[in-house]
């Protein structure tokens, strides 16, 4: 019998939260990123506009699921650097999801 491990839930950081894809216009820049999960998955169909107001959207809909700026953060961190880096512990993020400390970044 095969198994897969996955890595433990981190209890800082949500089940699953949206965030928007750099670069991707409407109607294909809404991704879902599910703790543990390597990368994440494109919400096709879902329409939030481009740019700040995208954005503005997806940080409304994940605080209405009470997923603060700093675990949306954590989350992207984990999906694509590894959920036991640093960038996925929510604590090295500011209020608004900014790094307090030197962490990696994506260059879209």
């Amino acid at each position: 019998m095969n198994s897969v491990s996955q890595p433990p839930q981190n209890p800082k950081l949500p089940r699953a939260c949206h965030f928007i894809v750099p670069g991707w216009g409407r109607g294909i820049n809404v991704g879902l990123i599910t703790q543990g999960t390597p990368n994440y998955r494109r919400e096709v169909g879902f329409d939030w506009s481009e740019g700040p107001e995208a954005h503005k959207v997806c940080r409304m809909t994940n605080a209405a699921r009470g997923i603060t700026p700093q675990q949306e953060a954590a989350m992207f961190g984990g999906a694509f650097w590894g959920w036991d880096s640093r960038e996925a512990n929510p604590d090295n993020y500011d209020k608004d999801g900014k790094p307090l400390v030197e962490l990696r970044t994506l260059d879209w």
